[in-house]
């Protein structure tokens, strides 16, 4: 089975959802989605008041908006196979809305992570038509709609989906069953520009060993190469992966390191961990404390940064 959450990658790939349990994704980033979700839903539930601000600003959002609505938080949804009555997929929605006729599934969802080209949008996003096929037809309500509620910084964006009746939804139901049907017992994995959604890409053969495998994705950037609109995207992922790839290497070499002696010895060379004496620095809360913060804070200039973003 499938988690509604990698539904969206399985479309492309069929290793990613194994990739995803073997190697589940605990980060900063998923830490703070973790507490914005568990403040605003206890307080949504007549629990603890949130204290963080995008955690408010989700509340203050869903009391302004389903004031005359049936709503439940963090539900359990399962998705059966209509011919087959067999489990395609189950997860959790952070919020169902419903009357009589009518459902809304709303997902929490970072801001950066739409920024950062990592969701599909609402109306392509088979993580919550998963959640929202489920509620829909459990209830039996002859229509649906999805939110995904980007929040950041104390604030929410709403990003909604059309309006799907039957007759829409069960296209998209197909699709998600098919996934989850034809999940192959020796999955194999494809590369292309899904990757960049892949939280498990550093664990993937087709990510990870195309770097150093494969010339062709970097002979662009050699002395005699040659950058193209069709090779440059290319030869960037292929940078990205050793990047990503060296990084886990210096995880894994220095762990390795502790384990045999505290260091790594090649020729007449050693690397170990070194002491560094510490930086010192303004305490900006003291300054702010005594008055004297907007006196003595110089502000830098704007600068550049390259990074990744969702193409228009």
């Amino acid at each position: 089975m499938i988690r509604p959450s990698a539904l969206q990658l399985a479309r492309h790939c069929d290793l990613s959802h194994v990739l995803a349990e073997r190697y589940p994704s605990r980060n900063e980033a998923t830490d703070r989605g973790n507490t914005v979700d568990g403040q605003a839903t206890a307080e949504l539930n007549g629990g603890l008041q949130a204290t963080d601000v995008d955690a408010k600003a989700i509340v203050a959002w869903v009391r302004e908006n389903f004031d005359d609505c049936d709503l439940r938080f963090q539900v359990p949804t399962e998705l059966y196979d209509e011919d087959s009555g067999g489990l395609i997929t189950r997860g959790t929605a952070d919020m169902v809305a419903h009357t009589c006729t009518d459902l809304t599934v709303v997902d929490f969802k970072k801001r950066e992570q739409m920024l950062a080209g990592r969701l599909a949008g609402p109306d392509d996003n088979d993580q919550t038509h998963a959640y929202a096929i489920a509620e829909a037809t459990r209830l039996g309500v002859v229509s649906y709609r999805t939110c995904l509620l980007l929040f950041g910084d104390g604030e929410v964006e709403p990003l909604w989906s059309h309006s799907y009746t039957r007759g829409d939804w069960m296209t998209i139901y197909a699709r998600i069953r098919d996934v989850n049907i034809n999940q192959a017992d020796n999955p194999k994995g494809t590369s292309g520009p899904h990757c960049m959604r892949c939280y498990s890409r550093v664990h993937c053969p087709h990510w990870a060993l195309p770097a150093h495998q494969n010339p062709s994705e970097l002979a662009a950037l050699t002395a005699n190469g040659q950058l193209t609109i069709d090779n440059a995207g290319r030869a960037l992922m292929a940078v990205l992966a050793l990047e990503e790839i060296a990084a886990q290497a210096k995880v894994r070499l220095r762990a390795f390191a502790e384990s045999t002696g505290g260091s790594i010895i090649y020729g007449d060379r050693q690397w170990r961990r070194t002491l560094m004496p510490g930086r010192s620095s303004i305490d900006s809360a003291a300054l702010k404390r005594d008055g004297l913060a907007e006196k003595y804070t110089r502000k830098g200039a704007p600068f550049e940064q390259w990074r990744w973003s969702k193409a228009k």
